[in-house]
């Protein structure tokens, strides 16, 4: 499965190295273990986890200047700020119909994150606020 999102290391020692890593990579994938995991491949993420507005455990007024309000899917989505993104925005007169008007040009991270993540969670890659 070597090379996948990162270019392997060019001696055999550092080829060794990528495949310990991920022979020995943990099954539970916690929130840190992610950010370290972003980190040994150069990014700087933070991560930020959604909870769904629940009757008897969210306290009125959660939505309106904190936590977004979710439905029951939030559980399993989680947002990656960094700013790192290569970024496009589509310019006046330069895009036609039916273009993006912006994109994520630097899909490295998002390769990362697909292969580290939870099968059954989503995300988007975002700027900080």
């Amino acid at each position: 499965g070597l090379p996948d999102c990162a270019p392997i290391g060019p001696t055999l020692g550092a080829r060794r190295s990528d495949v310990v890593n991920r022979l020995t990579l943990p099954a539970n994938l916690t929130p840190q273990l992610l950010i370290d995991q972003l980190a040994g491949f150069g990014f700087t993420v933070t991560l930020v986890e959604f909870e769904p507005y629940e009757v008897g455990y969210s306290e009125v007024g959660d939505g309106a200047d904190g936590p977004e309000l979710i439905d029951e899917g939030g559980y399993w989505f989680f947002d990656v700020e960094t700013t790192e993104l290569a970024l496009f925005e589509a310019e006046i007169g330069a895009f036609t119909v039916g273009e993006p008007l912006g994109a994520i040009v630097n899909d490295t991270i998002s390769c990362h994150i697909d292969r580290l993540k939870p099968a059954h969670t989503n995300y988007r890659l975002t700027p900080p606020p």
